[in-house]
């Protein structure tokens, strides 16, 4: 099964949605060069919604393509959201975050996530002390 990369638009802000449900490491990795594709191409600030449902594995290869790729995709995003995430995954995300200095969340439910980020008062960047 193939990941999808899709906008969803709310008023005048864009969700660009990243779903890698059912995805091996291979697919991920296709799905999340896509992701890197669109935001950076579209060339403004916009909002990340991943979606890790059943199926798709944070292996060491997807992580490490994340950790080379992320540099150049971070000035476009202004908020970041993540649903699906099991015990382990949200470990790693903390993991993720030290690196890339945000406090991006997890949510259980994509109506969550997407409120988050359209919330005005919400944001990723309120690292806190542990991770800086």
């Amino acid at each position: 099964m193939a990941g999808s990369v899709y906008k969803i638009a709310e008023g005048n802000k864009e969700i660009v949605v990243v779903e890698y449900s059912g995805c091996k490491e291979a697919e991920m990795i296709v799905t999340a060069a896509e992701a890197k594709r669109v935001i950076v191409e579209g060339g403004k600030k916009i909002f990340l919604l991943s979606i890790y449902g059943p199926g798709s594995r944070a292996t060491p290869g997807f992580m490490d393509y994340l950790r080379k790729e992320t540099t150049d995709v971070l000035p476009f995003l202004d908020k970041q959201a993540v649903v699906g995430l099991d015990p382990v995954k949200k470990l790693i995300l903390k993991g993720y975050n030290f690196l890339v200095k945000r406090n991006i969340r997890a949510f259980d439910t994509r109506e969550e996530a997407i409120t988050f980020l359209l919330n005005e008062h919400t944001t990723d960047r309120d690292v806190p002390d542990y991770l800086k």
